[in-house]
């Protein structure tokens, strides 16, 4: 007989992770780059099928021609409209950008030139305490634990060789 697993056994098996879908866009809704193309892709269309709705009427109708013509002049008045608020915002486009540099220049600058000043005063500093006050001590606390170990081992071999009459056995000097 096969022995069974213990513990809880799951029936399903073992997936991996699912991979971010590939339409899935930085906004983080699913399929927002393709609701875009789909919106897009519904105005192309209603501005052709009204052009060509237009044109059908214009060459069908006589009478209609007026009509085309006030929508026509609508659209040229709305694209003059767009044109002058388009230059509006490449005229603020432009001063927030002459903004941005001088706040650059004159601000974020000397912040950068203050903070790698500062880092290389920290680094001498740590250098120096280093040098003259690390060292020394690590040399000092060395030289000491060096010594002590020293005299301990010494004075353990003594003990060790007063108690047992010159024999020293291996539990003995474990324990000095």
């Amino acid at each position: 007989m096969s022995e069974q697993p213990r513990g809880p056994v799951s029936s399903q098996p073992m997936l991996a992770a699912p991979a971010e879908d590939a339409t899935q866009g930085e906004s983080g809704g699913p399929g927002a780059t393709r609701i875009i193309v789909i919106g897009i892709g519904a105005l192309v269309g209603v501005l052709v099928l009204g052009f060509l709705l237009a044109l059908i009427l214009a060459l069908t109708n006589p009478g209609a021609a007026a009509g085309v013509q006030i929508v026509r002049d609508f659209f040229i008045i709305a694209m003059a409209l767009e044109g002058l608020v388009i230059g509006g915002a490449l005229v603020v486009l432009v001063l927030q950008l002459a903004r941005l540099t001088n706040l650059l220049q004159n601000e974020i600058k000397p912040i950068l030139e203050q903070t790698s000043d500062t880092v290389k005063t920290v680094k001498g500093t740590a250098t120096f305490m280093s040098r003259n006050v690390a060292d020394p001590v690590i040399r000092a606390s060395g030289g000491l634990a060096w010594g002590l170990a020293v005299l301990r081992e010494l004075f353990g071999v003594r003990r060790a060789v007063t108690r047992r009459g010159g024999k020293v056995t291996r539990d003995e000097e474990g324990e000095s």
